[in-house]
């Protein structure tokens, strides 16, 4: 029995357990370097570079081999998560705009009691949210459509926003709600607002990576989760995880 407590409680703790990220200065000593990285298959997304440096984020599992490979790096921050998370502004009713729970960003619960308060306040220009769609953990997908006439088909330009193809990028989100509260809020009010609204079919989907997001929730409630892919299994990473921005059809299917 102590034995089966035990492998429980290390099935529980690998399920719910985060990975280590750490952001480091790798310095390039010649032509090679960066070949070494890519054949290490590191998956380095967001990078700064200069000709005798690369700065970027990487999985603490990874140093070991950074070491292996003998190559001259130094840590700048041990847990970028946790560093992320001390960034966090909470000071919430300093600002003009309803932000989240999670460090000032909306968790997934949020982000939907978001698109249907929208929908309340200016139903005369945006839908209520629809469902692209589940995900693989069975979460919704929800889009809302914004213009003047929003739920007629009408003869105009068609824009599609998207957000959190990356599950730990949740300021695209944001951005977008705060784009949506101003077009409601400036409705004929300002001009261009108005235009946009009059003139276009504005598609808006805050969050494509829901179960990404809602891991990350987990794993850092206050903010900062690291988990960038979503939950499908694989065999690179941990957690596993596919990268929904490198996944689209040839011309996204058109």
């Amino acid at each position: 029995m102590q034995k089966f407590n035990f492998l429980f409680f290390l099935l529980i703790s690998s399920l719910f357990s985060r990975e280590i990220y750490k952001e480091i200065r790798l310095v390039i000593e010649d032509g090679n370097t960066i070949e070494v990285l890519q054949s290490e298959h590191l998956g380095i997304d967001h990078f700064h570079i200069t000709d005798d440096w690369i700065q970027f984020v990487i999985p603490s599992q990874k140093i070991i081999e950074l070491e292996e490979k003998s190559l001259d790096f130094s840590i700048i921050h041990e847990d970028i998560e946790s560093y992320y998370a001390s960034r966090l502004d909470n000071n919430y009713e300093a600002r003009d705009f309803e932000l989240g729970s999670m460090g000032g960003y909306y968790t997934f619960a949020e982000i939907e009691e978001q698109l249907d308060k929208l929908f309340l306040e200016y139903p005369a220009i945006i839908t209520e949210k629809v469902s692209l769609g589940l995900t693989l953990e069975g979460r919704d997908i929800w889009m809302v459509k914004v213009s003047d006439n929003p739920e007629l088909d009408e003869n105009e330009p068609e824009v599609l926003y998207t957000g959190l193809h990356h599950s730990r990028e949740p300021m695209s989100y944001m951005n977008l709600f705060y784009f949506i509260h101003w077009l409601g809020e400036n409705y004929n009010v300002d001009p261009e607002a108005t235009a946009l609204v009059n003139g276009r079919e504005m598609y808006f989907i805050p969050a494509i990576n829901p179960d990404g997001l809602v891991y990350n929730q987990q794993i850092a409630p206050n903010g900062g989760g690291m988990q960038r892919k979503n939950m499908r299994d694989s065999c690179l990473g941990n957690p596993t995880g596919v990268d929904l921005n490198r996944n689209y059809s040839y011309m996204w299917g058109y």
